[in-house]
């Protein structure tokens, strides 16, 4: 009874694969651990909606799935080819088997079953007789031209956003510090009343007298000063005596006027930096010698005759 059990069982089996053929092809049986070959699955059969086997990472005993496409389905001559890639590798060396796959209709009937396939994983050969040597260093390849442009470009670009931020900044410095510079104006009044007005106040203090020699002295070349600003159209508060004494030559002053201011000068850098403590009569002789100065080199206003 038994006998007629397995010979029907194994008529339906052979009925329904009749028609149908699966495999598993590799691209070759013998890799170097570590490398990466193609496992194809196909099926060619009547039915549409066929289960495929289901492959993961661990469905393969040493041998891992490292990426698989699509089930591919085409029609061709009344039959269904079914079609699945997947890239495999292994790190385990020896002989590993791929089991059988086995695939079934949408209502789970056996369909077909593939082969069992064998790969070989081999490792290096290593010569132990010989010394270790160190791990050759990665080789440097050329530069070409068509990768040095871009790094070029960059690089001149860099350039030029930087010479740019430059020169706005030192635009800038420039503009501000022509903004910071204050205008000098010229005086609403000659600048020989101002100056015998500046004299004629300093004199009535009596600096000298309370003991104040030092801001006389101080005060009494600044006015000179001023003066000199405001009648011939110089800087001269930045300038130390002997240029002072330069410039009023290059105006074409007269020497004696030119004589008097270098005196005042020299007393008042003499009280101011050396020290100096000069008589009571010396102090009238150069508040004299500013008067005479300012006198001599007022600008005249020459009236026309008709």
């Amino acid at each position: 009874m038994k006998k007629y059990i397995l010979l029907v069982t194994f008529c339906i089996v052979a009925f329904c694969a009749l028609g149908q053929s699966a495999k598993v092809s590799l691209d070759s049986n013998k890799i170097l651990i570590g490398d990466q070959l193609k496992m194809n699955v196909e099926l060619e059969c009547n039915e549409e909606g066929v289960l495929f086997p289901i492959l993961t990472d661990t469905c393969i005993p040493n041998i891992e799935i490292l990426s698989k496409t699509t089930i591919d389905t085409i029609k061709e001559n009344g039959k269904i080819k079914y079609h699945q890639q997947l890239t495999i590798t292994s790190f385990e060396s020896g002989t590993h088997i791929i089991p059988p796959l086995t695939f079934y209709t949408a209502d789970s009937t056996f369909l077909a079953m593939t082969d069992m396939q064998t790969l070989q994983v081999n490792t290096v050969k290593v010569d132990t007789t010989k010394a270790i040597k160190d791990i050759a260093k990665p080789l440097r390849e050329p530069w070409k031209f068509k990768e040095v442009i871009p790094y070029v470009l960059y690089i001149l670009l860099a350039a030029i956003v930087i010479a740019a931020i430059i020169f706005l900044i030192v635009k800038l410095s420039r503009w501000k510090k022509k903004s910071e510079i204050p205008v000098k104006q010229k005086p609403s009044e000659p600048a020989d009343v101002i100056a015998m007005r500046d004299l004629e106040a300093l004199w009535q203090q009596r600096l000298c007298e309370k003991g104040h020699v030092k801001e006389y002295y101080s005060r009494l070349s600044d006015i000179c000063r001023t003066y000199i600003d405001n009648r011939w159209d110089v800087s001269t508060m930045e300038m130390v005596s002997s240029e002072i004494v330069e410039c009023l030559q290059n105006l074409g002053i007269n020497r004696n006027d030119i004589n008097n201011m270098k005196e005042l000068l020299y007393a008042s850098d003499m009280v101011k930096f050396a020290k100096a403590d000069p008589l009571p009569n010396e102090n009238s002789s150069v508040y004299q010698l500013a008067v005479d100065f300012v006198k001599n080199t007022k600008k005249t206003i020459e009236i026309k005759e008709n």
